[in-house]
């Protein structure tokens, strides 16, 4: 599948992002809907996109996990992780890789790698970062040592805008 050309934009209620850490023993999995965003299309290619999630929509399905993030993420001042494509993009199948810059509380990391699937209206994106790149020391959760990694996937449903 290739997109046409034009510009289109992430439908924020059908959108979301699933953020996954690990421990020794244990999966710490967050997610939550809101995610929003634009790209355009031009020849065959994605030329720009951004997109941004309010940290304050995940949750992590139980109280103490809910708690510890809240505290580590800072949610009470409400930040957003907000990231665009850092060079232009090949669509010429159903999968594809890039390349995307990130910022996180006002930290911006190196470009990340990412892949991406897409399904008639549905693009799912993932990538592969790290605490560390955001400027973090990984959590603990009680006496649990978070690693260093972080997969993060966006369930993206699009609708072209100019059409």
């Amino acid at each position: 599948m290739t997109l046409e050309d034009g510009t289109y934009r992430f439908v924020s209620a059908a959108s979301r992002a699933t953020v996954v850490a690990d421990a020794p023993g244990h999966k710490f999995r967050a997610t939550g809907d809101g995610l929003e965003g634009t790209a355009r299309v031009e020849g065959g290619r994605v030329v720009e996109a951004e997109a941004s999630f309010p940290l304050w929509h995940l949750d992590a399905g139980d109280m103490l996990s809910n708690r510890e993030m809240k505290k580590f993420l800072e949610l009470s001042r409400r930040p957003s992780v907000r990231g665009k494509l850092a060079e232009p993009v090949a669509v010429d199948g159903p999968r594809g890789k890039g390349r995307v810059e990130v910022e996180l509380q006002g930290r911006a990391t190196k470009p990340i790698d990412v892949t991406f699937e897409i399904s008639g209206s549905n693009v799912t994106i993932h990538l592969d970062a790290s605490f560390s790149a955001f400027g973090h020391t990984p959590p603990k959760l009680l006496f649990i040592k978070v690693k260093d990694a972080l997969a993060l996937t966006l369930d993206c449903r699009i609708e072209r805008t100019d059409a």
